[in-house]
């Protein structure tokens, strides 16, 4: 008995410093991976809507999700391809949302049951078997319609396309490495509530314990037992899943012959040293992470078209509105006086970081539109890696990247801004009865957001390990020394 607890102590331990390094390190990773897989499925999603291959949903802003639930993976008719893709693709879209948006990274969240429903939903996509023949029949349809694009004369929504996909494969084995990871803790946390709290409050197996027949007393009731841990852990766990096969586990790793391997097994699997990354005997490439944090914020560019395709849309319907009679007629005199163009520049309002108060700004609605064009093309242009563009960005000092970067990250937290307060602006600028017909832009805004916060922060790590090299330079000591 004595060696038992001696293994309590020592799993104890080792559980209490595998949490801290998952909460530390792991869960930001997962929560960064995940909206990199967000970012790269929307892609795919934009291009496809774009395309008309699928239609967008109209009740898209009016789900209730409550839980993670991926969508329905059952075969449907050819005649009804468009039609399920189109909502199963949008219900997995507000899945991913939801998930990264509303799910706490954290141990104490993220249970068994949870990290069941993440790996379901990661995986409802087959991204590394993406073709025709794909016996998941949303996956074989999704390859289908990405063929169609592909076969098409719009090169650059091709390269996005192999781009994302290419991605998607890294990103899912990321994902599912991260969430095994935690899965290995969480159910050794739990086994260790079972030997813990469960087993060693049972008087039958106490007794069971102090004995020489221990292990097969244990293996000739082993059903019994369960019976009775199931029963104490009730009581003592309340609403809490109970998992016969991980109490059983425990069960064979307190009492079995081979008890001591299994232990040392367990500790094994929670061994930190396991997870110490590998010296490098390089100093970091600062143009890759340049070019990464290029590449990051350029995938904004399909988002930034489907925005100021919105907001144009919600401009024209804003103008084109039922009017009265006295409203028509302002409105003739106004174009009588040649001041039509005024009605392009609108009011926003925005709040001003630095200063912590809000700002009024006007835009020229017309001029914005046709400038974020310019940089929604560029960005989808150098988006691809084996575009033109890219490729002389590539060739390009150190420097000019930085100022390359600095230069569109500005201009596109700007747009940011700015589309922000336009999707305000329209939303109160028509009456409530009309307010329906406004299209949001809430999702579109939520991912050029997170894409400038994941760009902001590969620019700081370059700036970071920069100022490093600096000053391990003044200290003598050279970055590529092991």
């Amino acid at each position: 008995m004595e060696e038992s607890l001696s293994y309590l102590e020592r799993l104890e331990t080792a559980l209490k410093k595998k949490a801290h390094f998952i909460e530390d390190k792991r869960m930001p990773a997962l929560r960064e991976a995940l909206s990199v897989y967000q970012t790269l499925f929307q892609n795919l999603y934009n291009i496809l809507l774009r395309k008309s291959l699928i239609k967008e949903d109209p009740y898209q802003y009016e789900k209730n999700i409550q839980e993670i639930n991926p969508p329905p993976r059952g075969n449907f008719l050819e005649s009804e391809k468009q039609e399920k893709l189109s909502q199963r693709l949008s219900d997995f879209h507000a899945q991913l949302d939801f998930l990264i948006h509303y799910y706490q990274f954290s141990l104490d969240f993220i249970t068994l049951d949870r990290l069941r429903r993440i790996v379901s939903l990661v995986q409802y996509i087959d991204w590394q078997r993406l073709t025709e023949q794909s016996s998941n029949m949303t996956t074989g349809v999704l390859a289908e319609f990405l063929t169609k694009v592909r076969l098409g004369t719009d090169n650059i929504s091709t390269g996005i396309i192999n781009d994302s996909v290419t991605q998607l494969r890294k990103t899912v084995q990321q994902i599912l490495s991260i969430l095994k990871e935690i899965s290995v803790y969480q159910r050794e946390a739990y086994k260790f509530d079972i030997h813990k709290i469960i087993i060693s409050q049972i008087p039958e197996v106490k007794t069971k314990a102090g004995g020489e027949e221990t292990a097969e007393a244990v293996s000739a009731d082993q059903e019994e037992m369960l019976k009775k841990i199931k029963m104490e852990f009730r009581q003592q766990m309340g609403n809490s899943p109970f998992y016969p096969e991980l109490a059983r586990e425990a069960a064979t790793e307190y009492f079995s012959d081979g008890s001591k391997d299994l232990q040392a097994s367990v500790l094994s699997k929670l061994d930190l040293s396991r997870d110490k990354p590998k010296k490098k005997k390089k100093g970091p490439e600062y143009k890759s992470i340049l070019l990464e944090a290029v590449r990051v914020m350029a995938l904004s560019g399909s988002y930034l078209m489907d925005a100021i395709r919105k907001l144009n849309d919600n401009r024209i319907m804003l103008e084109t509105r039922k009017r009265g009679l006295l409203s028509r007629f302002k409105r003739w005199i106004k174009k009588m006086a040649q001041k039509a163009s005024e009605a392009k520049i609108m009011e926003i309002e925005y709040l001003d970081n630095v200063t912590g108060t809000m700002k009024v700004e006007k835009i020229n609605f017309t001029a914005m539109i046709e400038s974020t064009q310019k940089k929604a093309r560029l960005f989808s242009i150098i988006s691809n890696r084996m575009s033109t563009a890219f490729q002389r960005l590539e060739a390009a000092s150190e420097n000019q990247i930085f100022e390359f970067l600095n230069k569109n990250l500005r201009e596109l937290q700007i747009i940011h801004r700015r589309s922000e307060g336009l999707n305000t602006y329209f939303r109160s600028e028509v009456p409530k009865e009309e307010k329906g017909r406004i299209k949001g832009i809430k999702i579109e805004l939520g991912t050029i957001k997170n894409i400038i916060i994941r760009t902001n922060k590969q620019k700081h790590e370059y700036i970071f390990q920069k100022e490093e090299e600096e000053q391990m330079k003044k200290l003598g000591i050279k970055m590529n020394e092991d």
